[in-house]
């Protein structure tokens, strides 16, 4: 039996919801987008968290009904007889008071599980959440925190990414579009109208660097998401690591008389490119940043490689 009170914790957020877990746990699926989605963590033996939600607008919302068809739906599976428990309590519903209707819930068969759902009238979403444990674990204990603790939605106007140790914050008006989790390597594009973002996250730098120079690798890693750019690259610093500052506007004619008629009435355009590549030698990693922005937006790079932690930075959940 594993006892998770004394184990290492670490942050997951995605879609603007957050929680702290053991650090063995991490993403093992993923689904939808900020308005409706899934998550679920695994551990390195069994499924162990599982997040739903929804936004349901500001009207009545039926969380034991919700409760009822998600325990119903546990209970399908006849060669596996389940066994629920309604009207379980948290030990400590001040730090949930936050969540409205909260209803929480047990179930076992041949693992157990413990389980919460509520409504959010700031964001106006449905979640359901379960902890899954085998059967000798004291779910309850360690669930409680989990559940309790879980934010459904930022706290500001930014939203946090964080699994696999990479920890990141892109501003609200950006919407996930894609996403690499790999061992190797973390890539996140986010999109606002025709803007991007892009922010990646490469290990094993030194051995990504042999033989080569940080300025050299990146235009072989990153050239083709440079084609339509004239970029001017400049070597600085950044926490004491060596950083390449990456400065481009469009060379397609096209785009640069959208560009100008747009901007003659008054509109943006995405017509410049500002990225920032650094090498943590603490962390042996490779950090990157990128916005294709208009020109009056540039500055938001700065705040997005600030917003990233690399070695002496605390993360989130170090912060706790």
């Amino acid at each position: 039996m594993t006892d998770f009170s004394k184990a290492p914790r670490h942050l997951i957020a995605w879609h603007g919801l957050s929680l702290t877990v053991p650090e063995d746990w991490n993403i093992g699926a993923i689904g939808g987008d900020r308005k409706e989605g899934y998550l679920r963590l695994d551990g390195s033996d069994m499924t162990r968290v599982e997040v739903k939600w929804a936004k349901v607008g500001s009207g009545h919302v039926d969380i034991p009904g919700l409760v009822d068809k998600y325990l119903r739906d546990l209970q399908k599976d006849k060669k596996n007889p389940t066994q629920v428990q309604r009207d379980v309590a948290l030990t400590g519903r001040r730090k949930a008071r936050h969540k409205r209707g909260l209803e929480c819930f047990g179930w076992q068969n041949e693992t157990q599980g413990f389980g919460a759902a509520w409504y959010c009238p700031d964001c106006e979403k449905t979640v359901i959440v379960q902890v899954m444990g085998t059967l000798d674990e004291p779910l309850a204990k360690f669930a409680e925190p989990i559940i309790q603790d879980l934010e459904d939605h930022p706290a500001d106007d930014w939203i946090t990414w964080s699994t696999y140790g990479f920890t990141c914050q892109t501003p609200e008006r950006f919407m996930l579009t894609g996403q690499k989790l790999m061992a190797g390597l973390i890539e996140l594009s986010l999109a606002c109208d025709t803007e991007r973002l892009h922010l990646a996250r490469w290990g094993m730098a030194n051995v990504a660097l042999r033989n080569t120079t940080l300025k050299d690798w990146a235009y072989k890693e990153v050239a083709k998401r440079l084609k339509k750019f004239t970029v001017e690259p400049e070597l600085t610093q950044f926490r004491g690591h060596e950083c390449l500052t990456l400065r481009g506007r469009t060379n397609l004619p096209q785009e640069r008389i959208a560009s100008f008629a747009q901007h003659c009435l008054g509109k943006p355009y995405p017509d410049r490119l500002l990225a920032h590549l650094w090498h943590c030698e603490e962390e042996n990693k490779l950090f990157y940043v990128e916005g294709t922005l208009d020109r009056e937006q540039l500055s938001v790079m700065e705040e997005v490689r600030s917003r990233l932690p690399c070695h002496g930075v605390p993360r989130p959940a170090e912060e706790a």
